[in-house]
């Protein structure tokens, strides 16, 4: 990683966003230990998460940040829906972000120059292109 790293978002320096309660996400349990090779990144885990498939990606998230920051959508089968605020910035130059959660890295990702940073309640920070953000998310 070569590129400077990005800010810590707080308050101060990003825009608060609600989540977009109409865009639903394809989730379930995996037990095994997986990598994934993403467009943006490498993520991995080392045991129990939540698969994501949401229409464009494939990814995973770590089962505390997911149970706290999703709820199931009735009547529809893994089908889940993000109903937490977040922070974003969006970032003017190529940016390298490292995402912790629980102490440990969950992925590695350069942010390309016009998208976006987001910062989950409990403080794991990820990147997200301009489409996806205007697709998840609405400004609070």
């Amino acid at each position: 990683m070569t590129n400077p790293m990005a800010p810590e978002l707080t308050e101060d320096n990003a825009t608060r966003y609600s989540a977009n309660p109409e865009f639903c996400k394809y989730a379930y349990l995996s037990w095994s230990p997986t990598s994934y090779s993403l467009s943006w990144g490498e993520m991995s885990f080392d045991g129990p998460h939540m698969v994501i498939e949401d229409g464009a990606s494939f990814y995973g998230c770590a089962l505390e940040e997911f149970f706290t920051t999703h709820k199931p959508v009735l009547g529809s089968e893994n089908m889940w829906y993000k109903n937490a605020e977040v922070l974003a910035k969006q970032v003017d130059i190529d940016t390298d972000i490292v995402t912790m959660v629980d102490g440990r890295v969950e992925a590695r990702s350069t942010i390309p120059a016009g998208e976006w940073i987001i910062r989950n309640p409990k403080g794991e920070q990820y990147c997200i292109s301009s489409e996806n953000l205007a697709k998840r998310y609405i400004k609070s």
